[in-house]
């Protein structure tokens, strides 16, 4: 992108080039941020795993699972900004940042949405739908594919309901109310179906396509629906530091305390193993 801004500033045919590029970034982002980091980052499991191994006996393990994981993932997100600021300063080193910002507005001022991103958004929403169906139905006849069909089916739901549910912060500001409701309510469901996993499959053998079915949605809806990415994010861009305090605790402690409330009465009332 500075590249061709540097080569030819005056050309339209480049500005429009960069324009495209501009937007496809934008999207980009949200895919990998949302999309890939937030999927592949569960809340859900972090925190049923930890109940699970705090009511097997293992507290220490329990209390250091909490503690090590959430100092690795605010530490991972710490390292990543350094990285940013790196590639910042060697970036500026080759483009003065008063040229870019000026060849940024120009091409925002001059060139208009290219009509030609609507005709790839439409192609991109039909191919996916197509695909979306074929892994449902590839779950259903194909037994040897439903380790990884059931979870890139439900998967894209999670996913969805957790970027939709984000456009509700801007209701509370100050504390990121709807991500914590989906964390805290992501790993309630996890920890019912994981009850149910273990109550009713505990081996494949018995109830296969139930087996499937749950461990589906398992991984495939509460790990996305929930995520860790978003909640160290949010966390670290809080301004008021009684605001992370309290966001952190309750997340923390109102998902832990409602699946251990869950694997307990199913453990000690119903005779559930945890496996």
């Amino acid at each position: 992108m500075h590249f061709c801004l540097s080569a030819h500033p005056s050309f339209s045919s480049d500005l429009f080039f960069v324009c495209v590029i501009n937007r496809w970034l934008k999207w980009l982002y949200i895919g990998l941020a949302s999309g890939f980091c937030g999927s592949l980052t569960t809340f859900s499991g972090w925190q049923v795993g930890t109940a699970a191994t705090f009511l097997s006996g293992h507290v220490m393990g329990a209390f250091l699972n909490l503690a090590i994981g959430f100092g690795m993932f605010y530490g991972c997100f710490s390292f990543g900004q350094h990285l940013v600021d790196a590639f910042r300063f060697v970036d500026q080193l080759f483009w003065p940042i008063q040229q870019q910002e000026s060849a940024e507005n120009f091409v925002a001022a001059e060139l208009p949405t290219p009509s030609v991103l609507q005709p790839l958004n439409v192609f991109i929403c039909i191919a996916s739908s197509i695909l979306w169906v074929t892994y449902g139905l590839l779950f259903i006849f194909v037994s040897k594919s439903r380790s990884w069909t059931g979870p890139m089916f439900f998967a894209p739901v999670g996913a969805g309901i957790r970027w939709y549910s984000s456009h509700w912060n801007v209701h509370w500001p100050r504390l990121k109310m709807a991500t914590l409701c989906v964390n805290v309510i992501g790993s309630i469901i996890y920890s019912v179906l994981i009850v149910c996993k273990w109550k009713y499959t505990p081996t494949n053998a018995a109830h296969p396509i139930l087996y499937s079915f749950l461990t589906s949605l398992i991984s495939g809806f509460c790990g996305t629906v929930t995520t860790v990415s978003t909640f160290i994010y949010e966390l670290h861009s809080m301004k008021h530091a009684r605001y992370s305090y309290f966001y952190a605790i309750v997340s923390v402690l109102g998902a832990q305390a409602a699946s251990l409330i869950i694997l307990s009465v199913a453990h000690f009332g119903f005779n559930v193993p945890f496996s």
